[in-house]
């Protein structure tokens, strides 16, 4: 069996290796962490949106809203832009590291943990890789690894470096051969693994909810009263439990679903989707979309 290494994932920008493995330390992941722009959340959004699938959990969906699982093109050297979307990620990601394509047991399980993102990124896909990932509510992720979400945001972090057990666990499903049978086989040990975690996010789950069915146009004041605690406990809830401030996650809820809204309604005037959160001021609308998306709205509004 050759030796396994890291796989090299290409951004337009530059591509990384993992260097020589290090013992995990509580808070000192740098060594291991990728950063956003050239690792991003390189298998979701909206390039999977419209070329992957998409599957519910049967097992966890009050805690995983859903699994992208994706097959890379064979033709190398594909870019697509990545957008933020109010989960974190648990990316299982198979890759052949050896010449043959028809050995099964060359094809090897590399298991990421992405925190929420909160900005547009871009990636190159490699050739012929295989990718299943579980979007999760990050506050039972956080629950899970027992770690502060806030060092995860807009990066990825190997599994191994931050619980070696865990990464075993999990990787010890991926030995089913077809993709249906790989998916059901994590569904249930995520099933198992979330049940055995703290539940003591009821309060932060509910303020994720809240936010999510508003599409990200509630207030603070709102999330604060539906809660009923202080502003600065719901900031030090979401930076622990979600890697972001209260005010970041429903700016990306809300962009999300404008982005959502122009996809669904293409050729719908620009003007009614400004106003329909909260603009009256269309140029200023188009402004703040181009900075958090680089593009212009009206890339995604076009038959």
């Amino acid at each position: 069996m050759p030796t396994r290494t890291a796989p090299c994932l290409r951004s337009g920008r530059d591509s990384l290796r993992p260097g020589p493995k290090q013992r995990a330390r509580p808070g000192h992941y740098a060594p291991a962490a990728y950063d956003m722009l050239i690792l991003a959340h390189i298998f979701i959004k909206i390039h999977l949106m419209e070329s992957g699938k998409d599957y519910p959990s049967l097992l966890n969906p009050g805690i995983i809203n859903s699994y992208w699982v994706y097959k890379c093109a064979a033709i190398p050297g594909i870019t697509t832009k990545v957008f933020p979307q109010g989960y974190s990620n648990i990316v299982f990601y198979f890759r052949d590291d050896t010449e043959s394509d028809s050995c099964a047991d060359s094809v090897y399980p590399y298991i990421f943990i992405g925190g929420e993102a909160t900005r547009t990124s871009s990636v190159t896909y490699q050739k012929d890789d295989f990718i299943i990932v579980a979007l999760v509510k990050s506050c039972y992720l956080h629950a899970l690894l027992k770690t502060g979400m806030e060092v995860f945001t807009d990066m990825f972090i190997p599994l191994e470096e931050i619980d070696t057990k865990l990464a075993l666990r999990l990787k010890a499903c991926c030995d089913e051969i077809t993709p249906e049978q790989k998916l059901s086989a994590i569904d249930r040990r995520l099933y198992l693994l979330f049940s055995g975690a703290p539940r003591s996010v009821g309060g932060l789950s509910r303020a994720v909810d809240l936010i999510k069915t508003s599409r990200g146009l509630c207030s603070l004041d709102e999330v604060l009263e539906d809660l009923n605690v202080s502003a600065r406990t719901l900031e030090r809830g979401f930076m622990r439990m979600m890697g972001v401030t209260p005010k970041t996650y429903l700016r990306i809820i809300r962009w999300n679903s404008v982005l959502h809204d122009l996809k669904l309604h293409k050729g719908r005037p620009l003007v009614h989707t400004a106003l329909d959160f909260g603009y009256y001021d269309q140029a200023h609308f188009i402004n703040d979309f181009k900075k958090l998306y680089g593009s212009p709205p009206s890339q995604f509004t076009v038959r």
